[in-house]
C-alpha cells in the first residue's frame, strides 16, 4: 500500500478539516516529527520483507495515534466553545433596601403591644370609652401631634381602652383591641422615628410572628401591630385594616396648650398736657 494510500485511509476529510481550522498555525511536536521521518525514511532504505513489513506496521501505529489525539482534541476544543458562547446564568439578585421603619422602633412597638394587650383595663385617658371624639381630643393635647382613633371594621373585635404608652422611650398613643386570642394595637408617634417613610407612605412587615402595617400621615406615624396563633391575622389582613382607619386621622390644631386661658392686653397711649 502506498503513503498516499494509507493517509487517506486514516485521515477522514470532515476530520482533517476540523484539524486544520483549529490547528492552522500548529505542528506536531519535533520530536515525533522527527521520530516519524525516521521510521518512513528506514522503510524505504530496507530491503528485507519481514523487515518492511514490521517497519510498516509501526509506521501505520504511529499514524493512528495523531489522528485518535487530534480527533479527541477537536471534540474538547467544540465542548469548549458551546460553554463559551453559553450565557452564564445570572445569580439571583436580592433587594438590598433598608426597611423603612428601624429595627429598633419594630422590637420597640411589639414590646409595648405584648405587655399592654395583657392588661385587663388599658383605659387610662381623661374621656368616655365610647367616645372616640374626646379620646381623640385628649391624646392630641398630650401628644401635640395627629392621632389616630378608629375601630376595626370587622366585626366581633372589643376596644379594651386608650393610653398614653411609651414606645421604646418616645409617648404614644395607644389603642388596644382583642377578639378571642387575637388582639392589635394601634399606635399615634410622631413621624421623625422614621424618616424613610415620607408622608403618605404605607410600610408592611413580620417581628417575631407579629405582623406590622405603617402608614405615614400629617407629621404622625401610626402602626398596627397584631398578635394571636400563628396564622390568625395575617399581614394583607392588618394592611387592610390600616387602609380602612387611615380616613380616621385627626390633625392636630394650631391651638396652644394654654388656649383656655384668658389673656389681656393693655395698650397704654401717652397723653399730652
Amino acid at each position: 500500500m502506498a503513503s498516499d494510500d494509507l493517509k487517506t485511509e486514516f485521515v477522514d476529510p470532515a476530520l482533517k478539516t476540523a484539524a486544520c481550522r483549529a490547528w492552522a498555525g500548529e505542528r506536531a511536536p519535533t520530536s515525533l516529527c522527527r521520530c516519524i521521518e525516521g521510521l518512513l525514511r528506514c522503510e524505504d532504505s530496507t530491503a528485507a520483507g519481514g523487515v518492511r513489513r514490521m517497519r510498516l506496521w509501526t509506521s501505520r501505529t504511529w499514524l493512528v495515534w495523531p489522528a485518535a489525539i487530534a480527533a479527541v482534541l477537536v471534540l474538547a476544543i467544540g465542548v469548549k466553545s458551546i460553554l463559551k458562547t453559553s450565557p452564564p446564568s445570572a445569580p439571583p439578585t436580592i433587594a438590598a433596601a433598608l426597611p423603612a421603619l428601624p429595627a429598633s422602633l419594630q422590637t420597640a412597638l411589639v414590646a409595648s403591644h405584648e405587655h399592654c394587650c395583657h392588661m385587663a383595663n388599658h383605659h387610662h385617658v381623661a374621656a368616655p370609652i365610647d367616645d372616640d371624639a374626646a379620646i381623640a381630643h385628649v391624646m392630641q393635647a398630650r401628644l401635640s401631634q395627629a392621632v389616630l382613633v378608629a375601630r376595626p371594621e370587622e366585626p366581633g373585635w372589643t376596644f379594651r381602652g386608650a393610653a398614653i404608652c411609651p414606645v421604646g422611650g418616645t409617648p404614644a398613643g395607644h389603642l388596644v383591641f382583642s377578639k378571642n386570642d387575637d388582639a392589635i394595637s394601634v399606635f399615634s408617634l410622631p413621624n421623625n422615628l422614621a424618616p424613610e417613610l415620607k408622608d403618605g407612605g404605607h410600610y408592611e412587615t413580620i417581628l417575631d410572628g407579629h405582623p406590622v402595617a405603617v402608614f405615614a400621615r400629617s407629621g404622625g406615624l401610626f402602626c398596627l401591630v397584631g398578635s394571636g396563633p400563628a396564622g390568625t391575622i395575617s399581614v394583607d389582613q392588618l394592611a387592610q385594616m390600616r387602609d380602612h382607619m387611615e380616613a380616621a386621622v385627626t390633625t392636630a390644631d394650631a391651638t396652644p396648650a394654654n388656649a383656655d386661658r384668658t389673656i389681656v392686653t393693655q395698650l397704654l397711649y401717652p397723653t399730652r398736657r
